[in-house]
């Protein structure tokens, strides 16, 4: 490896890992509220190849089920289903795809009705796209974006030779693909 060359790193997001965060979710709902969530996500469009999906799940920090700070509503995947944005990860089709703004901010405001539903405070997204980030601000201007490097990230444990033979810090020899909530589990 050349110290241009960046190890890429991705957590397929399986029906294991979703399946875990659902089993979470269905628990603590019941323990809380008695009830277990049947909707957990959306989807724009009908034909396969040409959709925008999410899946999310819910996570009550609050022990108190009357109260909605600190309760957070993750959007575990979200995906815009067309061949030449997979293709082209780094493309600025893949960044951008502003035709799907819209369907991402719907996708949103159904994440935010089920939030308001369960006493969520916050809906969450990692890793956005640029078209995430302005569907976001569609419907809520006040968003932000927060980069973490030190709480609520995924974790890779690497075995072998070292990817930063210069000296600089691993991360900076590391491009992660689909970070996103899923990988959390």
């Amino acid at each position: 490896m050349t110290n241009t060359q960046k190890v890429t790193v991705a957590l397929l997001p399986t029906v294991e890992k979703i399946g875990w965060h659902h089993a979470r979710e269905a628990f603590v709902g019941l323990e809380m509220y008695g009830k277990s969530p049947e909707i957990k996500g959306a989807i724009i469009g009908d034909e396969v190849g040409k959709r925008v999906w999410c899946i999310w799940t819910r996570t009550w920090y609050n022990e108190d089920p009357t109260a909605s700070k600190g309760n957070t509503l993750h959007i575990l995947r979200l995906v815009i289903e067309q061949q030449e944005l997979f293709l082209s990860h780094q493309s600025n089709a893949y960044q951008e795809g502003f035709e799907y703004v819209k369907a991402i901010a719907a996708l949103l405001l159904a994440a935010q009705n089920q939030a308001r539903e369960w006493n969520i405070d916050d809906v969450e997204v990692w890793n956005p796209t640029t078209a995430t980030i302005r569907a976001t601000q569609l419907i809520y201007p006040e968003a932000s974006v927060v980069h973490r490097d030190g709480e609520s990230i995924a974790s890779l444990r690497w075995h072998g030779e070292s990817p930063a033979p210069d000296g600089k810090k691993i991360v900076d020899h590391v491009d992660w693909i689909g970070n996103e909530k899923y990988g959390w589990c």
